[in-house]
């Protein structure tokens, strides 16, 4: 669940996508963030969850097949991936 003042600031539509990537984030991303913490590093594992949720076609235009480049949306990823 986002907090205030998140869940103040987003239309309902960027609350319903920022919970659906909070919860991915929570289930998918969090088990791989210690190993993360420690070594400095990403595994290719954590890459390919992200692509498979979808979370890289917010960064591709959509003339090279991506949904568009969204700021809201590349910041609430930003913001909930770090959270966990």
């Amino acid at each position: 669940m986002l907090k205030w003042p998140d869940s103040v600031l987003l239309d309902e539509e960027q609350r319903a996508f920022a919970e659906k990537v909070l919860a991915f984030a929570r289930k998918d991303i969090a088990p791989l963030a210690p190993q993360a913490d420690e070594s400095f590093h990403l595994e290719m594992e954590v890459f390919r969850r992200l692509a498979a949720f979808g979370l890289f076609r917010y960064v591709v235009p959509v003339e090279y097949g991506g949904n568009g480049v969204f700021s809201v949306r590349v910041c609430l990823v930003r913001e909930l991936l770090s959270s966990v």
